[in-house]
Protein backbone atom coordinates (compact mmCIF):
# COMPACT_ATOMS: atom_id res chain seq x y z
CA UNK A 1 0.00 0.00 0.00
CA UNK A 2 2.98 2.35 0.36
CA UNK A 3 3.26 4.76 -2.58
CA UNK A 4 6.68 5.04 -4.22
CA UNK A 5 7.56 7.12 -7.28
CA UNK A 6 8.86 5.06 -10.23
CA UNK A 7 12.65 5.05 -10.15
CA UNK A 8 12.83 6.42 -6.62
CA UNK A 9 13.55 3.05 -5.06
CA UNK A 10 14.12 -0.38 -6.54
CA UNK A 11 15.46 -3.72 -5.29
CA UNK A 12 18.89 -4.92 -6.34
CA UNK A 13 18.80 -7.01 -9.49
CA UNK A 14 19.98 -10.16 -7.69
CA UNK A 15 16.90 -9.97 -5.45
CA UNK A 16 14.45 -9.17 -8.23
CA UNK A 17 15.85 -10.62 -11.42
CA UNK A 18 12.36 -11.79 -12.45
CA UNK A 19 10.79 -8.42 -11.74
CA UNK A 20 9.22 -6.21 -9.10
CA UNK A 21 6.23 -3.96 -8.58
CA UNK A 22 5.04 -1.29 -6.17
CA UNK A 23 2.11 1.04 -5.71
CA UNK A 24 2.32 4.58 -7.09
CA UNK A 25 0.41 7.71 -6.17
CA UNK A 26 -1.52 8.29 -9.38
CA UNK A 27 -2.62 6.62 -12.59
CA UNK A 28 -0.30 8.96 -14.50
CA UNK A 29 2.68 7.23 -12.86
CA UNK A 30 1.28 3.71 -13.28
CA UNK A 31 1.88 1.24 -16.07
CA UNK A 32 -0.53 -1.38 -14.73
CA UNK A 33 -3.10 -2.03 -12.02
CA UNK A 34 -3.07 -4.39 -9.06
CA UNK A 35 -6.63 -5.63 -8.40
CA UNK A 36 -7.35 -6.39 -4.75
CA UNK A 37 -10.43 -7.27 -2.72
CA UNK A 38 -11.19 -4.62 -0.10
CA UNK A 39 -13.64 -4.49 2.79
CA UNK A 40 -13.76 -0.78 3.59
CA UNK A 41 -16.06 1.17 5.93
CA UNK A 42 -15.19 -1.51 8.43
CA UNK A 43 -17.05 0.26 11.23
CA UNK A 44 -20.33 -0.36 9.33
CA UNK A 45 -19.74 -4.08 8.81
CA UNK A 46 -22.43 -6.31 10.32
CA UNK A 47 -24.90 -8.99 9.28
CA UNK A 48 -27.32 -6.42 7.88
CA UNK A 49 -24.68 -5.25 5.42
CA UNK A 50 -24.75 -8.69 3.74
CA UNK A 51 -27.31 -10.12 1.36
CA UNK A 52 -30.06 -12.28 2.84
CA UNK A 53 -28.66 -15.55 1.49
CA UNK A 54 -25.20 -14.86 2.90
CA UNK A 55 -26.68 -13.73 6.23
CA UNK A 56 -28.38 -17.11 6.51
CA UNK A 57 -25.14 -18.92 5.71
CA UNK A 58 -23.25 -16.93 8.34
CA UNK A 59 -25.93 -17.65 10.94
CA UNK A 60 -25.85 -21.33 10.03
CA UNK A 61 -22.09 -21.42 10.43
CA UNK A 62 -22.16 -19.58 13.75
CA UNK A 63 -24.70 -22.09 15.08
CA UNK A 64 -22.62 -25.12 14.07
CA UNK A 65 -18.99 -24.16 14.66
CA UNK A 66 -17.08 -22.20 17.28
CA UNK A 67 -14.77 -19.44 16.03
CA UNK A 68 -11.85 -18.43 18.22
CA UNK A 69 -8.23 -17.31 17.96
CA UNK A 70 -5.38 -19.80 17.80
CA UNK A 71 -2.73 -18.87 20.35
CA UNK A 72 0.99 -19.56 20.60
CA UNK A 73 0.49 -22.46 23.02
CA UNK A 74 -1.79 -24.11 20.41
CA UNK A 75 1.06 -24.57 17.92
CA UNK A 76 1.46 -28.33 18.43
CA UNK A 77 -2.04 -29.42 17.54
CA UNK A 78 -2.54 -26.61 15.01
CA UNK A 79 0.42 -27.86 12.97
CA UNK A 80 -1.12 -31.33 12.81
CA UNK A 81 -4.75 -30.38 12.20
CA UNK A 82 -3.93 -27.40 10.00
CA UNK A 83 -1.85 -29.61 7.70
CA UNK A 84 -4.82 -31.98 7.38
CA UNK A 85 -7.07 -29.03 6.48
CA UNK A 86 -4.52 -27.82 3.91
CA UNK A 87 -4.30 -31.17 2.15
CA UNK A 88 -8.07 -31.48 1.98
CA UNK A 89 -8.61 -27.91 0.75
CA UNK A 90 -5.94 -28.00 -1.94
CA UNK A 91 -7.17 -31.34 -3.29
CA UNK A 92 -10.63 -29.76 -3.67
CA UNK A 93 -9.52 -26.42 -5.12
CA UNK A 94 -7.23 -27.75 -7.80
CA UNK A 95 -4.82 -24.80 -7.79
CA UNK A 96 -1.70 -25.17 -9.90
CA UNK A 97 1.79 -24.04 -8.94
CA UNK A 98 3.98 -24.79 -5.96
CA UNK A 99 1.87 -25.17 -2.80
CA UNK A 100 4.52 -26.91 -0.73
CA UNK A 101 4.39 -24.19 1.94
CA UNK A 102 0.98 -25.70 2.76
CA UNK A 103 1.64 -29.37 2.06
CA UNK A 104 5.26 -30.00 3.10
CA UNK A 105 5.28 -30.66 6.83
CA UNK A 106 8.65 -29.03 7.50
CA UNK A 107 7.80 -25.84 5.61
CA UNK A 108 4.31 -25.68 7.15
CA UNK A 109 5.67 -26.16 10.66
CA UNK A 110 8.21 -23.37 10.11
CA UNK A 111 5.50 -21.09 8.78
CA UNK A 112 3.29 -21.66 11.82
CA UNK A 113 6.15 -21.18 14.27
CA UNK A 114 7.19 -17.91 12.62
CA UNK A 115 3.88 -16.11 13.24
CA UNK A 116 1.97 -17.61 16.18
CA UNK A 117 2.27 -15.27 19.13
CA UNK A 118 3.94 -12.45 17.21
CA UNK A 119 2.35 -8.98 17.48
CA UNK A 120 0.34 -8.00 14.43
CA UNK A 121 -0.20 -11.58 13.23
CA UNK A 122 -3.53 -13.34 13.70
CA UNK A 123 -4.67 -16.94 13.30
CA UNK A 124 -8.35 -17.78 13.78
CA UNK A 125 -9.94 -21.21 13.63
CA UNK A 126 -13.42 -22.65 13.22
CA UNK A 127 -14.02 -25.75 15.35
CA UNK A 128 -16.57 -28.52 15.19
CA UNK A 129 -16.40 -29.82 18.71
CA UNK A 130 -12.67 -29.82 19.39
CA UNK A 131 -11.73 -30.46 15.76
CA UNK A 132 -10.28 -27.73 13.53
CA UNK A 133 -12.35 -27.58 10.33
CA UNK A 134 -11.21 -24.21 8.92
CA UNK A 135 -8.72 -21.48 9.67
CA UNK A 136 -7.52 -18.13 8.40
CA UNK A 137 -4.28 -16.25 8.88
CA UNK A 138 -3.86 -12.49 8.71
CA UNK A 139 -1.51 -9.65 9.54
CA UNK A 140 -1.97 -5.98 10.38
CA UNK A 141 0.09 -3.33 8.60
CA UNK A 142 -0.56 0.32 9.52
CA UNK A 143 -4.31 0.82 8.95
CA UNK A 144 -5.08 -2.43 7.11
CA UNK A 145 -5.49 -6.09 8.02
CA UNK A 146 -4.52 -8.54 5.27
CA UNK A 147 -6.06 -12.01 5.19
CA UNK A 148 -3.15 -14.00 3.77
CA UNK A 149 -4.74 -17.46 3.69
CA UNK A 150 -8.04 -19.19 4.42
CA UNK A 151 -8.47 -22.97 4.30
CA UNK A 152 -11.34 -25.33 5.10
CA UNK A 153 -11.73 -29.11 5.30
CA UNK A 154 -13.89 -30.55 2.52
CA UNK A 155 -15.68 -32.95 4.88
CA UNK A 156 -17.16 -30.05 6.88
CA UNK A 157 -18.23 -27.57 4.19
CA UNK A 158 -21.89 -28.28 4.99
CA UNK A 159 -21.31 -26.60 8.36
CA UNK A 160 -20.53 -23.26 6.58
CA UNK A 161 -17.32 -22.78 8.61
CA UNK A 162 -15.78 -20.29 6.15
CA UNK A 163 -18.76 -17.95 6.37
CA UNK A 164 -18.73 -17.98 10.17
CA UNK A 165 -14.95 -17.63 10.29
CA UNK A 166 -14.49 -14.73 7.88
CA UNK A 167 -17.51 -12.81 9.18
CA UNK A 168 -16.40 -13.23 12.80
CA UNK A 169 -12.83 -12.23 12.05
CA UNK A 170 -13.82 -9.11 10.10
CA UNK A 171 -16.22 -8.14 12.89
CA UNK A 172 -13.41 -8.53 15.41
CA UNK A 173 -11.14 -6.33 13.27
CA UNK A 174 -13.51 -3.45 13.98
CA UNK A 175 -12.14 -3.42 17.54
CA UNK A 176 -8.52 -2.90 16.44
CA UNK A 177 -7.39 0.71 16.98
CA UNK A 178 -6.59 2.54 13.75
CA UNK A 179 -7.65 -0.28 11.41
CA UNK A 180 -9.79 1.00 8.53
CA UNK A 181 -10.07 -1.94 6.17
CA UNK A 182 -9.60 -5.66 5.64
CA UNK A 183 -7.96 -6.86 2.42
CA UNK A 184 -8.65 -10.40 1.23
CA UNK A 185 -6.03 -11.05 -1.41
CA UNK A 186 -6.03 -10.37 -5.11
CA UNK A 187 -8.94 -10.37 -7.53
CA UNK A 188 -8.60 -13.98 -8.66
CA UNK A 189 -8.74 -15.79 -11.96
CA UNK A 190 -11.57 -17.91 -10.51
CA UNK A 191 -14.92 -16.05 -10.81
CA UNK A 192 -16.46 -18.25 -8.12
CA UNK A 193 -13.84 -17.15 -5.59
CA UNK A 194 -14.42 -13.48 -6.42
CA UNK A 195 -18.18 -13.92 -6.03
CA UNK A 196 -17.70 -15.57 -2.66
CA UNK A 197 -15.64 -12.66 -1.37
CA UNK A 198 -18.13 -10.15 -2.76
CA UNK A 199 -20.98 -11.88 -0.95
CA UNK A 200 -19.06 -11.34 2.29
CA UNK A 201 -18.79 -7.61 1.60
CA UNK A 202 -15.47 -7.35 -0.24
CA UNK A 203 -15.20 -5.26 -3.40
CA UNK A 204 -12.58 -5.11 -6.13
CA UNK A 205 -10.35 -2.06 -6.06
CA UNK A 206 -7.63 -1.48 -8.66
CA UNK A 207 -4.49 0.12 -7.26
CA UNK A 208 -2.23 2.18 -9.58
CA UNK A 209 0.96 0.17 -9.82
CA UNK A 210 4.37 0.34 -11.46
CA UNK A 211 5.58 -3.09 -12.56
CA UNK A 212 8.84 -4.17 -14.19
CA UNK A 213 9.20 -7.69 -15.56
CA UNK A 214 12.51 -8.88 -16.94
CA UNK A 215 12.03 -9.06 -20.73
CA UNK A 216 13.94 -12.35 -20.76
CA UNK A 217 11.27 -14.03 -18.63
CA UNK A 218 8.18 -12.05 -19.63
CA UNK A 219 7.00 -14.75 -22.01
CA UNK A 220 7.30 -17.37 -19.28
CA UNK A 221 4.79 -15.54 -17.09
CA UNK A 222 2.13 -16.52 -19.63
CA UNK A 223 2.63 -20.14 -18.54
CA UNK A 224 2.16 -19.48 -14.82
CA UNK A 225 -0.78 -18.85 -12.52
CA UNK A 226 0.18 -15.15 -12.52
CA UNK A 227 -0.79 -14.58 -16.17
CA UNK A 228 -4.18 -13.22 -15.06
CA UNK A 229 -2.57 -10.31 -13.19
CA UNK A 230 -0.27 -9.46 -16.08
CA UNK A 231 -3.31 -8.89 -18.30
CA UNK A 232 -5.15 -6.55 -15.93
CA UNK A 233 -4.46 -2.91 -16.69
CA UNK A 234 -2.29 -3.72 -19.70
CA UNK A 235 -3.73 -0.86 -21.76
CA UNK A 236 -3.68 1.65 -18.94
CA UNK A 237 -3.64 5.28 -19.95
CA UNK A 238 -4.10 8.26 -17.70
CA UNK A 239 -7.39 7.11 -16.24
CA UNK A 240 -8.36 4.29 -13.97
CA UNK A 241 -8.45 1.04 -16.01
CA UNK A 242 -11.68 -0.76 -16.69
CA UNK A 243 -11.99 -4.35 -15.44
CA UNK A 244 -11.05 -6.87 -18.09
CA UNK A 245 -12.97 -10.04 -18.82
Amino acid sequence: MKEIKPGESRPSFRHAYLGYEHRVGSWAEANTALPMMFLEDLHCYDLESLGSKKRNQVRKGLSRVEVRPVEEHDAGWFIEEGLEVNLSALARQGWSGDRSHYTDRRRWEGSVASVLGRPGYFTYGAFKGRRLVAYLRAMAVVDSVYITSAMSHTDHLQEAPNDALIYSFCSWCRTLPGVRRVIFGLFAAKPSLNRYKEQLGFRRRDLPTYRWINPAVRWAVRLTRYRHYQDIGRDIGRGEPQPRG
